[in-house]
């Protein structure tokens, strides 16, 4: 087995290069704001040595570091309409430009390129305040502006565990997504009109076909040193929250069954994130102890709704696929009455850190 989860940069003189007073220092340093919301772009690590600004469910700009004649540049590339539309196309082009010929002087182009990205991007990525809005939040409020008693500190988004292969890939994630999936396919089967339309059967094999994805919100350590596996739900999102514990079970169990191979490169990750300021300094003294022994699954719920009846459903799914830890999560300005059919833990985002 050749899992791995290798989102650290792998040359010290690309670290060197994005510390707080070098060359680089801007490429995470100094992120525009979105009329003020400084929660509008988060930053982070990928396997390749790239740096990925995340705008809700969207990616706003890919920058790939290289060196170039013992000197550390970049590389960029964006979705078209961060690229080739008419707002970003000539900032994208002075930007790539600079990138690789000038890079120490592609400060502001890098920050107009950015505030370009942002008035164009498509309202239902951030600005409709569902899931990607929430994701953004947590992801810098627990992340670079966590503080030392916070009960998460989210060190990384869109969590992939890479294999050598599809076959290797599959023989981890499959098991567990049809098992997962057959649970969903029991309870459409007895309800339909409460449940949905019950999940196809492959006709060769007889399982059921899992519609079980492979990638994790957020990957975050508790504060005790617990690894949790957390999968974030718009509070509209009714079907999403009471499927929650299949898709959050399969990650689960996912990671669980990899996660002596993926324990140096989280901790590499840690390490870096905090040398680089993308988390404080005290993540580190969570860091030992951390106990890689299983991972906690987590259903994170924004702006939840407690008179929707996707609660009592919730409940019913935990009872067969395992119960998971459920939190909630709203703004001060909102009061949220407790949910009765499920037990939760509540967070209020304060944006004020």
């Amino acid at each position: 087995m050749a899992a791995r989860y290798k989102r650290a940069l792998t040359r010290d003189s690309f670290i060197d290069a994005l510390k707080s007073n070098d060359s680089l220092m801007f490429l995470i340093h100094d992120l525009p704001d979105l009329n003020g919301d400084t929660y509008a772009i988060d930053v982070q690590l990928r396997e390749g040595n790239q740096l990925m600004y995340y705008h809700g469910t969207t990616r706003l700009l890919v920058v790939t570091l290289l060196e170039k004649d013992r000197q550390v540049c970049f590389r960029i590339s964006a979705n078209k309409t961060y690229s080739s539309g008419a707002a970003c196309s000539e900032s994208f082009k002075q930007l790539a430009d600079l990138g690789v010929n000038d890079p120490s002087k592609a400060g502001s182009t890098f920050q107009k390129h950015l505030k370009s990205a942002l008035s164009v991007a498509d309202r239902s990525c951030y600005c409709n305040r569902k899931e990607g809005y929430w994701q953004n939040r947590l992801c810098v409020r627990y992340g670079a502006r966590c503080q030392a008693e916070d009960d998460w500190l989210i060190i990384d988004r869109e969590c992939v565990i890479g294999f050598a292969n599809n076959t290797e890939k599959r023989d981890v994630f499959h098991p567990h997504q049809v098992y997962f999936e057959t649970i969903r396919h029991a309870f459409q089967t007895q309800d339909k009109k409460r449940w949905g339309g019950p999940t196809e059967v492959d006709s060769s094999t007889g399982e059921v076909r899992s519609r079980l994805g492979d990638e994790l919100d957020m990957l975050a350590i508790g504060k005790d040193g617990q690894l949790l596996a957390i999968e974030l739900k718009d509070g509209a999102n009714t079907k999403g929250i009471y499927w929650g514990p299949l898709q959050v079970g399969t990650y689960k169990a996912a990671f669980n069954a990899v996660l002596t191979h993926l324990e140096r490169d989280i901790h590499s990750l840690i390490k870096q994130k905090v040398d680089l300021g993308l988390l404080p300094s005290h993540a580190l003294r969570r860091l030992e102890k951390v106990s890689f022994s299983s991972v906690v699954p987590v259903l994170a719920i924004a702006a939840p709704n407690p008179r929707s009846g996707c609660w009592s459903m919730l409940a019913e799914v935990m009872k067969s696929a395992g119960t998971v830890s459920v939190v909630t999560i709203d703004s001060p300005v909102r009061e949220v009455a407790p949910i009765s059919e499920v037990a939760t833990k509540h967070i209020v985002l304060n944006d004020t850190l």
